[in-house]
C-alpha cells in the first residue's frame, strides 16, 4: 500500500494542476506587516487591523489619501486585504495602478508588487495575465524567481 501511495504521489506531482485557485492557495502567503512604528492614528489603526487579520476594517484606512504608511508598501497591504476578503479584481486594480509608478521589474518593492499581482490574477481566473507575469518574474533574478518557475510548471 505504501508503494502504491508513493507512485500515486510521484505521478500527481509531475502532472500540471489546472485548478488555478488551488495553485493560488498553495503559493499565497499574506504579506507580513513591517515592525517599524508608524505615526498617525490611521496608519497605526490600519496596520493593527491588518496584523490582527481584520482586513475589511483595514481597507478603508489604507485607501485614505492622508494615511501615513509607506507609499510603496501601501498597495501591497491593500491588495492583500482585498485578496483576503475575496475581492481579487480590486487587488489587481490596486497593484496594476501602483506598478505604473515604480520600476516593477528591478526594484525590491517592485518584486513584491509583481508577485502579488500574479497571485491576484490567478485568484481572479485571469490565467493568461498570471502566466505572463510569472514568466517575467521567472526570467529575472529575484526573491520569487524559483516560486514563479514552480507555478509555471503547474500551469503548463
Amino acid at each position: 500500500i505504501a508503494l502504491l501511495a508513493a507512485v500515486i504521489i510521484f505521478f500527481n506531482k509531475k502532472q500540471p494542476v489546472n485548478d488555478t485557485l488551488a495553485i493560488y492557495q498553495s503559493f499565497y502567503e499574506v504579506f507580513p506587516a513591517t515592525t517599524e512604528k508608524r505615526s498617525g492614528k490611521e496608519g497605526e489603526a490600519a496596520m493593527r487591523y491588518y496584523e490582527a487579520g481584520e482586513y475589511s476594517k483595514a481597507i478603508p484606512l489604507l485607501i485614505k489619501p492622508d494615511q501615513d504608511i509607506d507609499d510603496l508598501l501601501t498597495p501591497i497591504y491593500l491588495a492583500n486585504c482585498y485578496l483576503q476578503v475575496d475581492e481579487p479584481d480590486s487587488a489587481v486594480s490596486v497593484l496594476e495602478n501602483a506598478s505604473k509608478t515604480l520600476n516593477a521589474d528591478t526594484s525590491f518593492t517592485g518584486q513584491f508588487h509583481r508577485w502579488y499581482l500574479g497571485l491576484a490574477y490567478l485568484k481572479s481566473g485571469r490565467n493568461k495575465e498570471a502566466e505572463d507575469i510569472f514568466l517575467s518574474i521567472a526570467q529575472t533574478k529575484g526573491i520569487y524567481q524559483e516560486k514563479s518557475i514552480e507555478i509555471l510548471e503547474l500551469l503548463n
